[in-house]
This record gives structure tokens, sequence and C-alpha cells, in this order.
């Protein structure tokens, strides 16, 4: 803990210190002063403008994360289909960073609580073919930064394919001795 002096006539001091890891609640403190005759003042707990601190070093971690497409086989996605990544925090983070199949999505509150979120990305020709990738960057109150989430939690996946299949060999031909006429039979 250090004490530091911040009026010269020794009536106004700043105390500031380290959070120990694996702390959280409420930051408490007890301040006993000493006059120059010797005096001692009581012990201050309590704040006088009614200001607190808590502590926080629990890093945030998500759950219940899942992928899923709008395509009728959902885990399947081609051009005009959505992806839907939804994810659920153990504390209340704000703004999360998503990347969902190459490209950086907004993550939005579905219910408010700053707990669960949702990010949709609309698959176009040009996403990249193949399964869907994506990470989960995010912060909780406390700028406490959890783990970066790249997996689902139920192994839900998504499978793109943008590209119409194509025949290669097609041929018209008859029974008839000469396969290129046909009759009524």
């Amino acid at each position: 803990l250090t004490l530091t002096k911040t009026a010269t006539d020794s009536k106004q001091w700043t105390a500031s210190g380290t959070v120990a890891a694996n702390v959280s609640g409420n930051a408490a403190f007890s301040i006993t002063v000493l006059d120059n005759a010797g005096n001692r003042g009581s012990p201050e707990t309590t704040t006088t403008d009614g200001t607190s601190v808590t502590l926080d070093t629990t890093k945030p971690t998500l759950s219940s994360v899942t992928l899923s497409s709008t395509n009728s086989v959902m885990n399947r996605a081609k051009s005009g289909d959505n992806l839907t990544l939804s994810f659920t925090s153990s504390e209340f983070i704000s703004n999360p960073s998503v990347t969902l199949a190459g490209t950086t999505v907004t993550a939005t509150n579905t219910n408010g609580n700053g707990k669960d979120w949702q990010a949709v990305y609309p698959v176009v020709n040009a996403t990249e073919n193949g399964q869907v990738s994506f990470e989960i960057g995010f912060v909780d109150s406390a700028s406490n930064a959890g783990d970066n989430v790249s997996a689902t939690t139920d192994g839900s996946s998504v499978n793109v394919d943008t590209t119409a299949p194509t025949l290669t060999l097609v041929k018209l031909k008859s029974n008839n001795p000469d396969t290129t006429l046909a009759k009524a039979t």
C-alpha cells in the first residue's frame, strides 16, 4: 500500500495498492489517523461520499456456444442463408468481438442482460466454402479478458457450399437401332 500526500497542509492523502489475484467483492479499508500532538482518530471504514469499489479478478467464460444456419438442413448453408452464432457469458460483457466465416460481425445482446448474445452473417456467393470458422473475443466490466472461443459447446457446425452443381456429361439416346430417333411404343 502506498500513501501519498495530495495537499501541502497534510490534510489530504491518497492510498493506492495492487489488487491481489483471485480477489472479489467490495474493497474494504480501515484508516486511522494520528495528529502531531499524538491524538488518535477513530478508524474510518466507509467513504464520506458513498463511493465504493468492487474487486473482480475472475475472467469471464462463455457457455452454450452454438452455430446454425437458416437452411432447411441446419448444418448446411448456401448463398441467401444466414449463419447464426449464439452464446451466453458467465457475467455481463459488452461489445464482444466476433469473426464469423472470415468476416467481422456485430453481436447483439438478445435480451438486454449483457449475457445472451447472437451474431448473424448472411451467406453470399463470395463466402468461403467449407466448414464455417468463428472466433469470439470478450471482456467483462472490470476489463478481465476471457479466453477467445472458436469452438461450439454442443458440437454444432455448418458447412457452406455456394457452388451450384453442374453436369459434365449429358447424353440422350433412344433404344432404336438408330439411337438418334425414337418412336412411341
